[in-house]
């Protein structure tokens, strides 16, 4: 079984891959999502990031209309207050990397109902495609998060 779930927050040390600046190789937040079907090789796993960078969501801020979520750190696996902003991209990377990284710590898993609202604000993303949609979907409900609004082709 992974320890990866749809749901588990980990940190990534040292994180390879930064978007906005290239030279910013930092510890990192993340949420799992989920993987694409078993039958396609390489399986890919999606998982979102975080930023502590709240002044950017402030009004007047480069994101002040994107539909973020706000995690505290007295409330959540996240080691600290963070920002999950809905309207970015996620990563995706082959599952099997993701699984022998070793700089990664797993520090929890978000409750149902935060993945339920999460997933119903990627719905209305345009940062995720239909078919990264579509393995979230039957990422959750394999998961046992049933009941969810299937993705709808553009």
């Amino acid at each position: 079984m992974s320890r990866f779930e749809p749901g588990a927050v980990f940190r990534w040390v040292d994180f390879p891959h930064p978007r906005h600046n290239p030279e910013d190789r930092k510890p990192r937040w993340f949420i799992f999502l989920g993987r694409s079907d078993v039958l396609s090789q390489p399986v890919y796993a999606h998982f979102c990031t975080t930023t502590t960078q709240f002044r950017h969501f402030e009004p007047g801020g480069s994101r002040s209309k994107h539909d973020v979520i706000k995690f505290s750190k007295e409330s959540s696996p996240f080691g600290e207050d963070c920002i999950l902003d809905c309207d970015e991209a996620p990563y995706t990377t082959a599952l099997d990397r993701l699984e022998n990284e070793g700089n990664i710590e797993i520090a929890g898993r978000l409750p149902e109902q935060t993945l339920r609202q999460i997933y119903s604000r990627l719905l209305r993303s345009d940062g995720y495609s239909f078919a990264v949609l579509c393995d979230i979907y039957r990422s959750f409900n394999h998961a046992g998060i049933t009941g969810l609004k299937k993705p709808r082709r553009p």
